[in-house]
């Protein structure tokens, strides 16, 4: 015979909270959709974080390699964007770089090779519509969640240098305002 042992007064205080929360759940997901409007382009930010699949799921659960793999994931999106000659030029200089900070090897060399070709075919084909370049971004973290915001335009990062500093600011202070109103 087994003897079940009394909860605790913690426990009973989980166990109803929990009732609680169910609750209020089913209420939320009973509650009219709300309708937004559909300005004819996906969210960058969501795009991005599918392109860069390959790259979070080699990060794990660091924030730190998490957000390397976003900036990384960010240079591939924004080299996809450009011509022919001007893209192949930044691949160069992007591999090069890579390689300088790690040990250098033939291998790995023609490992990104292909890789970055890889993601360039894909930006260029799977997302070739969308002619936004990423300017900046933002990741919030929420325990072990995150948020991504994304700043874009279609103007190629390059002729932001004659925009200052602050003017740039400025204007994402604007925007972040604008969406959370």
């Amino acid at each position: 015979m087994f003897v079940l042992a009394k909860k605790t007064v913690g426990q009973k205080r989980k166990e109803k909270e929990l009732k609680r929360r169910r609750k209020k759940k089913v209420h939320k997901m009973n509650a009219p959709l709300k309708v937004y409007e559909v300005t004819g382009k996906e969210k960058l930010s969501t795009l991005l974080l599918y392109y860069a699949t390959p790259f979070l799921d080699a990060a794990g659960d660091s924030e730190d390699k998490i957000e390397a793999a976003v900036t990384l994931a960010i240079l591939y999106w924004n080299i996809g964007n450009y011509p022919g000659e001007i893209s192949y030029e930044l691949q160069g200089n992007l591999i090069s770089e890579l390689i300088r900070e790690s040990d250098p090897d033939e291998k790995l060399e023609d490992d990104l090779l292909q890789f970055t070709s890889e993601m360039i075919t894909v930006r260029r084909t799977v997302f070739g519509a969308d002619n936004r370049y990423i300017i900046d971004h933002e990741i919030t973290w929420n325990s072990n969640a995150y948020n991504l915001r994304v700043f874009s335009s279609t103007i190629p990062p390059e002729l932001f240098d004659i925009i200052s500093e602050t003017t740039l600011e400025e204007e994402k202070f604007k925007l972040m305002n604008n969406q959370n109103t």
